[in-house]
């Protein structure tokens, strides 16, 4: 098996892998793109189809959905000589495809699929358990992988109920409303465990940069500087503080807030605030080259949104 695909399968073996990824963070188009590359290389690839399916019964194509099932119904019998591995995952033997050594591509790409199906099967019946911190803590770290952050947040909370005062989860409470952009609420969890430990880098991080998001740049301050006297490697807090700063008309003391933090652009908004903050300290040449490296992200952005909505758009079965 492995000399008749070689690198051919590994590479469709990654892209099912990373679609089936994608379809549990809800990111259907991407899984979309990824399982129809997938099928383009190995369109008897067993699992593909119905995963699918599933991408088009979620968006919404139920019609779609069928054909893609009918497909998936019509393959032929995996030829269990040729390929163990396959035959394995079918019979639902998942825990003894995970324990035997790998032994080709094809093999490893089964080996993660039966994986998954007892991470799956475990997470079930966790679910059916009575409610502990550890079942609550395990669906909110769950909800936060895959972006769902105020169902992390009621997560916490169900397990706060279980064990009241517990300061991780007061923290983690905190940070899952900052992440769902509910800054106000972050803002009093955090502000609430300040007064219990007034040094928490991570709270007072929290507190600053919501009361920045909030439009209150000068409460923001005390709290970023706090987070940098307790951490000076936090990069995001020393963002935050730099724009902090040049929103108050500091921008002398902001530029060099904002150089050390570049590394956290991926959108060109700190090069842009870079910019304005070396205008206003009388640093026009150095103003003009940030302004090129913002223009330059902006430019790439722009061009991989275009590509990945190309690519992604969901379309009928071929």
């Amino acid at each position: 098996m492995a000399k008749r695909h070689g690198g051919s399968f590994k590479k469709t073996r990654d892209k099912s892998l990373v679609a089936d990824t994608r379809v549990k963070r809800r990111q259907y188009r991407s899984a979309y793109f990824f399982y129809t590359q997938a099928l383009e290389k190995l369109p008897n690839l067993h699992g593909v189809h119905s995963a699918l399916a599933e991408v088009y019964r979620k968006t919404g194509h139920p019609d779609w959905a069928a054909q893609e099932d009918a497909k998936e119904a019509a393959l032929p019998a995996p030829d269990c000589k040729a390929h163990p591995a396959e035959c394995e995952f079918v019979a639902g033997h998942d825990a003894q495809l995970t324990k035997a050594a790998p032994a080709s591509p094809e093999a490893l790409y089964w080996q993660a699929k039966a994986a998954n199906e007892l991470a799956l099967q475990s997470f079930f019946r966790l679910g059916q358990l009575p409610p502990s911190v550890e079942i609550h803590e395990l669906k909110a770290d769950v909800a936060r992988g895959q972006g769902q952050h105020v169902e992390a947040a009621q997560e916490w909370r169900a397990a706060l109920t279980l064990a009241p005062g517990n300061p991780k989860i007061e923290r983690e409470i905190a940070i899952s409303y900052f992440l769902a952009g509910d800054y106000k609420t972050a803002l009093a969890e955090a502000q609430r465990l300040l007064e219990r430990d007034p040094r928490s880098a991570e709270m007072n991080f929290v507190a600053g940069d919501s009361l920045l998001r909030l439009e209150d740049a000068e409460k923001a301050v005390p709290h970023l500087r706090a987070a940098l006297a307790a951490d000076p490697k936090m990069l995001a807090a020393g963002a935050s503080l730099g724009l902090a700063l040049a929103r108050l008309g500091k921008a002398a003391e902001a530029v060099p807030l904002l150089e050390k933090a570049l590394e956290l652009d991926d959108d060109g908004s700190l090069h842009f605030q870079l910019v304005n903050a070396y205008r206003a300290s009388g640093q026009a040449e150095k103003a003009r080259t940030a302004m090129a490296q913002y223009q330059e992200i902006v430019k790439r952005n722009e061009e991989q949104k275009a590509e990945v909505a190309r690519e992604a758009q969901i379309g009928p079965p071929k």
